[in-house]
């Protein structure tokens, strides 16, 4: 007996995760931009904390029922992959100052994925070999460890110990605490010699 969704069942719930992330691409990135793009990953990492275990249950526990999956996975998971994925990018350019930027995010983009997106497929079927809710353990723990790093750099921004963003203060996690000194510097006018050097770094 063969134990999970035909390969037009795959089709079918692949696809509605795909067309949700066309739709809500755009209006994820307004909202990135309206309530910064920081705030916005730290909502998609508790979401996943607190949905991933449930959604993969949903999906082990009937994965040949069209609709469980469809919901589960297509729609559920979608939602998380698209608010994660659609501003991504978004996010990591803003972390670093443009010196080191292009060796910043290439360094920090492929090891993480190398390492944790490379490995994940492994990691899954041995949770899962030692219990079928195992993956759903590994969603929310990628989901806690992203919570708790971007509620600790919210921490060290508020306190003035780092500087996270180095394009824009606001709207990346808003103007708080001594970071509000550094958007105040960011958004005041350049003088005649400072606008100088800006046009010769263009």
């Amino acid at each position: 007996a063969t134990h999970g969704a035909s390969k037009d069942h795959q089709m079918v719930v692949g696809l509605i995760t795909r067309c949700l992330q066309i739709v809500l691409g755009l209006p994820v990135g307004w909202l990135s931009d309206i309530v910064g793009v920081g705030w916005m990953m730290t909502i998609s990492a508790g979401l996943t904390m607190i949905s991933g275990l449930p959604l993969w249950c949903v999906v082990a526990s009937h994965p040949a029922n069209l609709l469980a999956t469809s919901l589960a996975f297509g729609l559920g998971f979608g939602l998380l992959g698209t608010l994660t994925g659609s501003i991504l990018f978004h996010f990591i350019v803003e972390m670093f100052p443009t010196e080191v930027r292009n060796t910043s995010i290439g360094l920090a983009y492929n090891v993480g994925f190398a390492i944790f997106g490379g490995l994940a497929p492994f990691e899954a079927t041995l949770l899962y070999k030692a219990h079928w809710t195992g993956p759903g353990f590994l969603y929310m723990f990628a989901g806690f460890a992203g919570l708790i790093s971007m509620l600790l750099c919210r921490h060290l921004q508020k306190s003035g110990t780092l500087q996270i963003p180095y394009i824009r203060e606001a709207p990346y996690f808003g103007v708080v605490g001594p970071a509000a000194k550094v958007a105040e510097k960011m958004s005041a006018p350049l003088d005649g010699e400072e606008e100088a050097e800006a046009k010769m770094s263009v």
